[in-house]
């Protein structure tokens, strides 16, 4: 819908002055795409001309598209340009994850169309996305060497429009040293604070250290330094 669309246009008769070679017509060659306008149209060879698409301001489903070479006479062929909008992000969440990838990174937006094989890109890395709905996408981080930030954005397969641009942050993995917990029991009433011993621990705000009792018991934590964790048993 933005237009910029760069569109290659074949047939033939595209040149036919080159027998008389001092009559210019650059000036007059455009494409008409009804009532969006025209725009200028270079003739590229005897079979071929190019031209950019106009912004759909006025919200079509399609325009008709014919050439001219004169600025008055026009094609009668109305091909018919699809508009369409590219994927749109409002939201995602988390941004960040380990660099081993597998964060599950939920997007919300709008323009998800589920048959078009939408991808989510990180860093120049495709993830196939799996459609929620039209305004919700989930995407798993790939995989990546060495902790960095960088651009996620959102698009269909083979398609060079692309989505609003995301910065997604990639850690260190966090890793547990042998026997980390001091002290390692605990009463069943629980609140036992406990030291976890480890590295590559971040502190990215309030709430997002947990420690995990039992694969589904989750307990707010405190990174005292990369190397140090504290929370309370449940």
């Amino acid at each position: 819908m933005s237009g910029n669309t760069k569109v290659i246009l074949k047939g033939m008769n595209f040149m036919p002055f080159d027998w008389k070679l001092d009559i210019d017509n650059q000036n007059d060659t455009f494409c008409n795409w009804g009532e969006l306008g025209k725009t200028h149209a270079a003739v590229i060879s005897s079979t071929e001309a190019e031209c950019v698409s106009p912004a759909n301001t006025m919200h079509l489903e399609y325009a008709s598209l014919n050439l001219t070479l004169n600025n008055q006479n026009y094609t009668q062929d109305d091909i018919r340009f699809l508009y369409y909008n590219p994927p749109k992000i409002l939201n995602a969440e988390p941004l960040l994850g380990p660099v081993r990838g597998g964060t599950e990174v939920n997007l919300w937006g709008a323009q998800f169309e589920k048959n078009r094989n939408i991808t989510c890109v990180f860093g120049g890395i495709e993830s196939k996305a799996y459609w929620k709905t039209e305004q919700h996408l989930q995407c798993p981080a790939p995989e990546v060497e060495e902790p960095q930030t960088v651009e996620l954005v959102v698009q269909y397969e083979n398609d060079r429009f692309k989505s609003e641009i995301l910065n997604y942050t990639y850690f260190a993995n966090p890793e547990l040293f042998p026997d980390p917990l001091s002290p390692s029991c605990g009463p069943v009433s629980g609140y036992t604070r406990i030291k976890v011993r480890g590295k590559n621990f971040i502190e990215f705000g309030f709430g997002s250290a947990k420690c995990i009792f039992n694969n589904s018991i989750y307990m707010n934590a405190t990174v005292v330094d990369d190397g140090t964790i504290i929370c309370d048993s449940p």
